[in-house]
């Protein structure tokens, strides 16, 4: 079955209701009820039904569920801009001198990952209640409290769209204006890809706020790019935020927490981690896979090659 808003709601409500039941029938007394309560416990195993379900389907097909365009609420002011390319390209620098040699060496170099889609430049948007806007406007206010939020997602899936609720209850609560970058996913953008984006979107932001007015913000993958962007910032010498909120980061990425291994009945992701049927993205091809690719393309431009001789002559 297709990855839709009607299956995935199909696939999850029998976890949705065994929960509820769960939490019903087996209610204590205030004093002895867990620790868990029943919106977090709801929460918790909808995302792990979610990506089980996920895990049926390809990535692109779920890169493209999360991607799906969701409208904003009428009170909720939001408004797109374009990064402009120098601040790209100074972040560009930035990780360029960060990595070093070495670094640019295991990454495949320092020019891939600065490329991009024709006619898809890299974008953010500006999340604010519209009663803050007005009041900011009637006051000539240009805002102390801004959050740069970065989304989640393992870093291959996941929205600006999809976390938008989030960020306007952010903005919402705090009086405050959220800032959140587009970045660009894996595997199709392996890093660093999503931490160039991210980096010159805080670049831009330098341009119309100062740097004590910033704090940075992510969940889970979101909250491990944020570590990646304090720390090269922190290298470079380059101006710092006021400070940073991270929501389950995912700083761990050599898998040694035992919980990785292990059931974990309060982590949301699969103890299986996380696993697609294969597609064009993703997994990459192997070395025999690979070898293969290569032979059909010689032999491809040499049969091209032959018939533009035959052409000429």
């Amino acid at each position: 079955m297709p990855l839709t808003t009607a299956t995935v709601g199909m696939a999850v409500t029998p976890t949705v209701l065994s929960t509820f039941l769960s939490h019903y029938l087996n209610r204590k007394p205030l004093k002895q009820r867990p620790t868990a309560h029943l919106s977090y416990d709801e929460g918790l195993h909808l995302v792990r039904s979610f990506l089980a379900y996920a895990s049926q389907h390809t990535v692109e097909e779920l890169q493209a569920f999360t991607a799906q365009w969701v409208p904003h609420p009428q009170w909720v002011k939001v408004d797109e801009v374009k990064i402009p390319e120098d601040k790209i390209e100074e972040a560009a620098v930035a990780i360029t001198n960060q990595l070093g040699p070495d670094g640019i060496r295991q990454v495949g170099g320092e020019k891939w990952w600065q490329w991009r889609k024709m006619e898809s430049p890299l974008s953010a948007e500006w999340i604010e209640m519209k009663s803050d806007y007005n009041e900011r406007k009637k006051n000539e206010n240009p805002g102390k409290r801004v959050m740069l939020y970065v989304h989640g997602g393992a870093y291959f899936f996941g929205s600006v769209d999809e976390h938008r609720y989030q960020m306007q209850r952010h903005a919402r609560k705090l009086k405050a204006r959220v800032f959140a970058p587009k970045y660009r996913l894996s595997p199709q953008y392996p890093f660093p890809c999503g931490l160039h984006d991210c980096l010159a979107a805080y670049m831009y932001l330098l341009t119309v706020q100062d740097p004590s007015t910033i704090i940075f913000a992510g969940d889970s993958a979101g909250g491990g790019m944020v570590m990646s962007m304090l720390v090269t910032l922190r290298d470079r010498g380059l101006p710092l935020p006021a400070g940073a909120i991270l929501i389950s980061p995912w700083v761990d990425l050599t898998h040694s927490f035992p919980s990785v291994a292990m059931e974990s009945p309060f982590d949301y992701i699969p103890q299986h981690g996380f696993h697609h049927k294969p597609s064009k993205a993703w997994p990459p091809l192997n070395p025999e896979e690979l070898a293969l690719l290569k032979e059909r393309a010689a032999k491809q431009a040499e049969s091209g090659n032959k018939t533009k001789k035959i052409g000429f002559s």
